[in-house]
C-alpha cells in the first residue's frame, strides 16, 4: 500500500502507473467507511497530475483547504485545516452516461490531520 489513511475513515491509494508526457501517477483508490448499522466501500482507479499532488501538501503545509482531484474531476479528497473536516468525493460514469455517486466529510482531529500531511508529504516523489 503507498497511501494509507485509517482515520477517520480507511482510504488507501495503490499506485498502478506513471505518465512521464505528462508527469501523473495513476492510483487504485479504495475507500472504507464503517459507521453503526452502516458500510461503504468504494473502489476506484484514477489519474493525478503530479503539479495536483505536490499543490496538496503545499496547501495542508500552510494550513490551506487542500484539494486532490485526479485529471477528470471524479475523484475528490478534500482536507479543510480550519474547519478540521475531511471531505471526500467519487463518481463514476457508464457506457450510457449514467453515473453513480458516492461522498462523504468527516470530522479531523488535529492527529489525525498532521497524519495524513507526513503521508502524503513521505511519499516518494520521482518528478
Amino acid at each position: 500500500m503507498d497511501i494509507s489513511i485509517s482515520n477517520p475513515i480507511n482510504i488507501s491509494m495503490d499506485l498502478l502507473e506513471i505518465d512521464k508526457h505528462l508527469p501523473s501517477i495513476k492510483f487504485d483508490i479504495k475507500i472504507n467507511v464503517k459507521k453503526f448499522g452502516y458500510s461503504l466501500v468504494v473502489n476506484t482507479q484514477i489519474w493525478i497530475e503530479c503539479s495536483v499532488f505536490d499543490l496538496f501538501i503545499e496547501a495542508m503545509r500552510k494550513g490551506e483547504i487542500a484539494r486532490l482531484m485526479d485529471i477528470n474531476r471524479l475523484f475528490e479528497l478534500t482536507i479543510d485545516v480550519a474547519q478540521n473536516r475531511l471531505q471526500w468525493f467519487c463518481a463514476k460514469e457508464n457506457l450510457d452516461a449514467c453515473i453513480t455517486l458516492a461522498k462523504g466529510e468527516e470530522m479531523l482531529t488535529n492527529e489525525s490531520r498532521d497524519i495524513i500531511y507526513s503521508t502524503f508529504n513521505d511519499y516518494p516523489r520521482w518528478w
